[in-house]
């Protein structure tokens, strides 16, 4: 059983202080839940969605918002060019998987793999937070968690990686 929201969106409020982050990246806009709990807790957020719809719905959510910038498009071939962009530790909350229903399905059902690629290609130590742990077992684009943590190792091999309601977390050290 999927974990609540409300406690996911806490999760990523607490490791923003706990880094002391003030940028905050999401892939997979959906509804802008995400956003919505998180936009008093930074001050600069991006968020990727491939749904036009999607991200047009989350834009009006929004409007008000001017330190909120909406990208559309696929995650994983967008992430290399948002990094290079980043000039300071950034919390990633990477939940930009096909998930039927209304959400929008891009070249792979989860682009995982090449958004921690393109992060991981930062010299900056920034926080992932990846969402449904629970699909990392090697099937339908999502590696295995102990593939993931292995791949992340071996660039940033003083990394803390946990698991926790249902989020992988990767905390980047070199």
């Amino acid at each position: 059983m999927p974990t609540p929201h409300a406690i996911k969106q806490e999760l990523v409020a607490r490791y923003g202080k706990k880094h002391n982050i003030s940028t905050f990246v999401e892939s997979g806009t959906y509804l802008g839940d995400m956003i919505w709990a998180q936009q008093d807790n930074f001050e600069k957020i991006y968020t990727i969605e491939l749904s036009k719809f999607l991200q047009e719905a989350a834009k009006h959510r929004f409007r008000k918002s001017s330190h909120i910038e909406f990208i559309h498009g696929d995650s994983g071939k967008l992430m290399p060019t948002l990094i290079k962009d980043l000039p300071e530790k950034s919390l990633f909350w990477l939940d930009g998987h096909y998930s039927g229903g209304i959400t929008a399905r891009g070249d792979k059902d989860c682009p995982i793999t090449e958004e921690v690629k393109a992060i991981l290609s930062s010299d900056i130590e920034h926080v992932l937070l990846i969402d449904d742990a629970r699909y990392f077992i090697g099937e339908r684009d999502y590696p295995t968690i102990n593939g993931l943590s292995a791949y992340i190792l071996s660039v940033y091999p003083k990394s803390i990686i946990t698991i926790e309601s249902d989020c992988i977390i990767v905390e980047l050290q070199k």
